[in-house]
């Protein structure tokens, strides 16, 4: 009872990628890892096969759905939060607007319906600087 287990897409990784069951009756786990670094923001879909020739029903294709997500402070989309994302909110800051244009909708970080003196605070809790990927936990607690 040999089992393979392998990935249509290079970023999902299942482990073990092969190994043996001592009985017919017994399972085996395979845990699959991904690495989403140099995967751009979206959705991204892959199908694991595992298969074992001695296997009803071999192989089984579960399908795996990865989303990646950019920091709701990396204004720009290029995965850090830096001087050209602090540059943009700039740029909409607006004290007498209480309905953002469409371009100034993401910089609108506590979800007030303005951009102000209140998001920025909010960016500056997750300014860590060019190249370096903010702390995905400093997007709580601050608006949708």
């Amino acid at each position: 009872m040999f089992f393979t287990a392998e990935s249509d897409r290079p970023w999902a990784i299942p482990s073990p990628a092969g190994g043996t069951a001592v009985a017919p009756s017994q399972t085996a786990v395979v845990t699959i890892a991904y690495e989403a670094g140099h995967l751009p923001v979206g959705t991204h879909a892959a199908v694991v096969s595992i298969s074992d020739p001695a296997s009803p029903g071999s192989p089984r294709l579960p399908g795996i759905t990865l989303t990646v997500r950019t920091m709701r402070r990396d204004l720009d989309r290029d995965r850090d939060v830096d001087q050209a994302d602090f540059g943009h909110l700039q740029k909409c800051l607006d004290m007498t607007s209480f309905t953002p244009p469409p371009d100034r909708v993401p910089a609108d970080l506590n979800g007030d319906g303005s951009v102000d003196d209140r998001d920025v605070r909010p960016f500056l809790v997750c300014f860590p600087g060019p190249n370096t990927t903010a702390n995905p936990g400093c997007d709580d607690g601050y608006g949708p």
